[in-house]
């Protein structure tokens, strides 16, 4: 006998249930055991997420037999899994079939339907002689994990690195810290969201960090439940390339300059800057560096008056190599 059970609209990454569990996903209608069917250029394995979207329908044209391998497989069908006469896949014990609203699980020729058939870990869940199997509804007993993610990424938006992720089912869920490292060994939080406790919903979630450290950071999220039990989520990198010198705005006054000449810029943290200053053939004419500290810094340009009339390449380095360049131009 199956078990259904409805979870819900789940788009499923199960992290911390499975070991090095990945996403595989048809980008194209094709037969399952084709490389060409799956984004990651070859067909579902054990340990995989297995992921057919709306509108693709993929096809089962042999016997596939993941049990040996023992490790799970989760299969979330929001298109159509459709099998050929005869046809079928075996899953280990602790696999999971996640049929969508709209999804459809159903055989494809005609003949009969005992020996078409979805099994997991020996018992049969489904099989052609059934009909068709339309979602929402669930081959497999449901795994009791504290979150199943569905996405996260972060990326640069303007001087900030911006966390997204969402998951499909949160038990007990009370929050997730943020946490960032400079080596992808030792991170630090940096900020807490608050979970949604209980749901089978796909929630959405977002954490601007306004103080990134330069070059390439690594973040993770550590979900934690009202007991105190942690689930760390994947691991994303984001590389800032202003590094430790992050400026917001630079005021050469005045521009032409003359004798005298001040620039403006503000600093993300303290560092040891230097400015250098270049003719059009790449020659250094000037060199000055003082102690940039984090916020405004306002700098008289020294012997200013002893470059020739011309256009100039004036750039601000940082310590750690970032840079910014500014055009100067000497009346």
């Amino acid at each position: 006998m199956r078990l259904r059970i409805f979870i819900g609209f789940l788009f499923i990454l199960l992290q911390g249930g499975l070991a090095c569990a990945v996403t595989i996903t048809s980008t194209v209608d094709g037969d399952w055991g084709a490389t060409g069917t799956w984004s990651l250029g070859r067909k579902p394995t054990c340990g995989d997420t297995v992921v057919i979207p709306p509108g693709r329908i993929v096809t089962v044209n042999a016997q596939e037999n993941l049990v040996p391998c023992g490790t799970p497989v989760i299969v979330y069908v929001q298109g159509t899994l459709q099998f050929t006469n005869g046809n079928k896949i075996d899953f280990p014990c602790g696999s999971m079939v996640y049929i969508a609203a709209g999804g459809v699980v159903k055989k494809v020729t005609s003949g009969g339907g005992n020996s078409t058939l979805i099994s997991i870990c020996g018992t049969v869940e489904w099989n052609a002689g059934d009909g068709q199997l339309n979602g929402p509804d669930t081959l497999g007993n449901p795994v009791n994990l504290p979150v199943t993610w569905l996405l996260i990424q972060a990326g640069m938006k303007g001087k900030m690195v911006e966390m997204n992720w969402s998951t499909g089912v949160e038990i007990n869920n009370n929050y997730f810290d943020v946490m960032r490292s400079a080596d992808g060994v030792t991170y630090k939080a940096i900020g807490r969201v608050n979970g949604n406790g209980n749901s089978t919903n796909v929630n959405y979630y977002s954490f601007l960090d306004t103080e990134p450290e330069g070059g390439i950071s690594y973040y993770k999220l550590v979900q934690v439940d009202f007991d105190g039990k942690e689930n760390p989520s994947d691991i994303v990198a984001v590389y800032n390339p202003t590094g430790g010198l992050e400026i917001d705005e630079v005021h050469l006054s005045p521009n032409p300059v003359g004798d005298n000449a001040i620039v403006i810029f503000n600093s993300r943290q303290k560092n040891l800057t230097t400015i250098e200053i270049k003719n059009a053939t790449g020659q250094l004419c000037l060199v000055q560096s003082f102690d940039a500290e984090r916020g405004v810094n306002t700098l008289a340009l020294d012997k200013i008056n002893q470059l020739a009339k011309g256009v100039y390449s004036m750039v601000i380095k940082a310590e750690n190599g970032s840079s910014r360049p500014v055009g100067l131009i000497k009346k």
